[in-house]
């Protein structure tokens, strides 16, 4: 069971376990720190576009938030059957992108955007990375 391997990594690192309690802001950004480059925004058709690689996707059938669109989100899974499905969908807010991975995400104007008129310019690639070393 994962909570039981988790709570005895934690018990044997000596950190407090503390709850957030119904307080879902915070667990959504601790899974956007380690899922930070699997982010998608919504298209106006009701799709998502992948940050990384610009990928058109859906909100898998199955999920709560098929119903209920969000204008961001992260994915655990991204999976190809009759469409390209992301599963494990989480809400996010786009300003915890840079909060957590500034050195993944650089947004026009310097900051993220907090509503849907600014777009991500994306991750750093490789191959920029590449070319700014020379």
């Amino acid at each position: 069971d994962t909570r039981k391997q988790l709570a005895n990594y934690i018990s044997k690192l000596e950190v407090p376990i503390v709850s957030c309690g119904r307080d879902s802001k915070s667990l959504r950004r601790c899974v956007t720190s380690a899922f930070f480059c699997n982010a998608a925004k919504l298209e106006a058709d009701g799709s998502y576009r992948t940050v990384r690689g610009q990928q058109r996707v859906h909100v898998h059938p199955f999920s709560v938030l098929h119903q209920h669109p969000s204008p961001w989100v992260l994915f655990h899974e991204l999976t190809v059957s009759v469409k390209p499905y992301i599963l494990g969908v989480l809400q996010i807010e786009p300003q915890w992108l840079s909060e957590v991975a500034p050195h993944f995400y650089k947004f026009k104007g310097g900051a993220a955007p907090r509503d849907d008129t600014q777009d991500a310019d994306g991750a750093d690639s490789g191959a920029r990375k590449q070319q700014r070393r020379g």
